[in-house]
């Protein structure tokens, strides 16, 4: 979807207590978490970059050809652009960043965030629904850690940023510990989006499951303005 042309449909599941969020979502408020943080830099860090849904569905759609032949495999452009800073709107080069924010989603069943440390070569998977292991999220989502330092490499990154190593050599993945958990079947996208947001700023994740119905009427007031509040 175009940012921010949002339909009765987008509103309609973010405001419905209980419904799941879609990639639409995972587009939109993420391009305004880049742009709110691109105007108050004191308080959301210019070190950080928020990633939009449409980044894992490339690695979820190529990951099958790459893993047969890693040393060989050409990301497509589209791919390359997201480290150059150019395949999102308000977005900036990965050579100046040092963490990604990313939404990341298995199957169209459950969404947790992946925070990537560029420096240390890790990922953190904050996962809201981590009751009986359900989906393993850093397992799974390990692909991403695989398949990562060859992106950056293909796209020069490493060229750019001298202070770090240049190594194909997969990051590691670690599941957060204290991540704040829900309580039902489908407020997952909106603890993903908070925890981007707290994130952002380097605030602890104080928020709860109590919290979540108010945070799904705000952002639905939020992008139907087109500006987020501090």
């Amino acid at each position: 979807m175009d940012i921010l042309t949002a339909g009765k449909d987008f509103f309609q599941l973010l405001i419905n207590s209980e419904k799941w969020l879609n990639h639409d979502h995972m587009e939109v408020l993420p391009y305004l978490f880049r742009v709110r943080a691109n105007q108050f830099p004191d308080i959301f860090y210019p070190s950080f970059e928020v990633l939009d849904g449409g980044f894992w569905v490339y690695i979820e759609q190529c990951h099958g050809k790459f893993i047969d032949n890693p040393s060989k495999f050409q990301f497509s452009y589209a791919m390359q652009e997201y480290v150059l800073g150019i395949r999102m709107k308000e977005s900036k080069p990965w050579k100046y960043v040092n963490h990604l924010l990313i939404p990341l989603n298995k199957r169209n069943i459950h969404w947790v965030v992946g925070h990537v440390d560029l420096k240390e070569r890790r990922m953190t998977v904050y996962d809201s629904d981590k009751a009986g292991n359900r989906y393993k999220g850093q397992i799974y989502f390990q692909k991403l850690c695989i398949m990562l330092p060859y992106l950056l490499r293909s796209a020069s990154f490493y060229e750019q940023r001298p202070d770090l190593v240049d190594s194909v050599d997969e990051f590691t993945c670690e599941l957060a510990q204290n991540t704040p958990q829900q309580s039902n079947g489908g407020d997952c996208g909106i603890f993903t989006l908070k925890t981007i947001e707290f994130l952002h700023a380097r605030l602890p994740l104080t928020f709860t499951q109590d919290n979540m119905e108010f945070f799904r009427k705000k952002y639905a007031y939020e992008v139907y303005n087109k500006e987020l509040s501090i």
